[in-house]
């Protein structure tokens, strides 16, 4: 049988799954500094330039990572959300977002997450997510599977939801501002209407819970890779997908996308060309 191609030989998945330990080591310390302000009047709340919300434990948080990275990788390179990038020359690359969720983290909200993608050769290999205030994890290799580690500190495998059918599905939709600013503001109540219901979380919580099966699919829009390039890898193993509205790079500029089942995404694309032509509708 011929190899399959979206599968990472072993030895990228070998390297991967080194990669995986150590992600999973460094966000273990982010969780830790990242709880020890959970909910505290302590915290101190800044403006970026963009005007959206940072703290210390944002920052703190990546440099430890980086820290932890440049221990173990020294020749791999690094983009953060909250560092920029730095240059390696391996192939590799790491993704990250300490604390995804920034908002929710500052307003004492439990759906915030360190996300930590690791990429070969610009492609999703490996991805860890962390939500220190529910103690979950998820983690994949390409080819390995993917584990998710619950409340109760049980670890099983993570699988995306049976749900086929656009009528029967509930679906993380994300906010009206968030579709507003890639100009896509008319989809989103035609989304809406044209699902069983939805939930409103954004953040990684949204793509956590469609790698579980505990929402049928996630449409977002608006993201950047530090927000999405652990989650390619994980809802992948999951058994479903993420993807573009329009099939391409998820990971591509506006970064508004689809997860979930792929006979759902499938279905939800073909809702997404509709509405914007002005007419998502509820047909499956």
């Amino acid at each position: 049988m011929a190899p399959d191609p979206t599968v990472p030989d072993a030895a990228v998945q070998d390297a991967a799954a080194a990669r995986l330990e150590v992600a999973r080591a460094a966000a273990a310390d982010v969780a830790e500094l990242a709880l020890a302000m959970y909910q505290s009047p302590e915290l101190e709340v800044l403006s970026k330039d963009d005007g959206s919300e940072v703290t210390a434990v944002d920052r703190d948080g990546e440099t430890r990572i980086r820290a932890a990275i440049a221990a173990a990788f020294p020749d791999d390179a690094i983009l953060g959300e909250e560092h920029g990038a730095t240059a390696g020359t391996s192939g590799w690359r790491w993704v990250l977002d300490p604390i995804d969720g920034t908002r929710s983290f500052v307003h004492g909200m439990p759906s915030f997450c360190t996300l930590i993608g690791i990429e070969h050769e610009e492609r999703p290999v490996a991805g860890y997510a962390g939500w220190p205030a529910l103690d979950e994890t998820l983690e994949a290799v390409l080819g390995r599977g993917a584990s998710w580690r619950t409340r109760s500190g049980t670890v099983r495998p993570a699988r995306v939801s049976r749900v086929r059918r656009v009528a029967e599905a509930t679906i993380q939709l994300g906010a009206p501002s968030s579709f507003a600013r890639t100009g896509n503001e008319a989809a989103h109540p035609r989304f809406a209407a044209a699902v069983r219901r939805i939930r409103g979380w954004d953040d990684g919580f949204a793509f956590g819970l469609v790698a579980t099966g505990r929402v049928d699919a996630g449409v977002q829009c608006g993201l950047s890779r530090w927000d999405l390039a652990a989650f390619v890898p994980i809802i992948a193993e999951a058994g479903g997908v993420l993807t573009a509205w329009g099939g391409g790079d998820p990971l591509d500029p506006p970064g508004c996308v689809l997860a979930g089942p792929a006979d759902l995404v499938h279905a939800l694309a073909a809702h997404t060309a509709q509405g914007a032509a002005g007419d998502l509708g509820r047909a499956d």
